[in-house]
């Protein structure tokens, strides 16, 4: 003959289980943006009184060290709304295989299809008052 099993016991011990284990840690996709006016210069381009725009993507695995100050380093996009075109260099990007997003290669704006990335150089050169998006090729 079987012994009952008591009900109390068990839920104790399925609840002591579930709040020792914990849910599992899942990365969540974060955009870092900062706009502002600035005046400088970059790569040699003097510009002045220009709306500048750096924007990073990434998720919170990159994300280190703490609990007041942390990194999380990733590539960062850099528009500045200036009368000239402006080259953006970072060895970091030397070898990639980025390109202009396809809806922007197919844009009626002729300066967004100016946009330009030399993987050699690592180097992003963007026309004035644009904003250009480039993209990694699937591997």
């Amino acid at each position: 003959m079987r012994k009952p099993i008591r009900f109390l016991p068990v839920l104790g011990l399925v609840v002591a289980s579930t709040t020792l284990v914990g849910p599992p840690a899942f990365a969540v996709p974060i955009t870092y943006t900062e706009t502002d006016t600035a005046t400088g210069s970059l790569n040699g381009v003097a510009f002045t009184d220009a709306n500048i725009v750096l924007t990073m993507n990434n998720n919170t695995t990159n994300v280190t060290g703490g609990p007041t100050l942390f990194d999380n380093v990733g590539t960062v996009t850099v528009q500045v709304g200036a009368g000239a075109p402006v080259t953006f260099t970072d060895s970091r990007l030397q070898g990639l295989a980025l390109h202009l997003h396809p809806v922007q290669q197919n844009s009626s704006d002729p300066a967004t299809k100016q946009s330009a990335f030399n993987s050699k150089a690592g180097a992003v050169t963007v026309p004035a008052l644009t904003t250009a998006v480039f993209v990694a090729e699937k591997e």
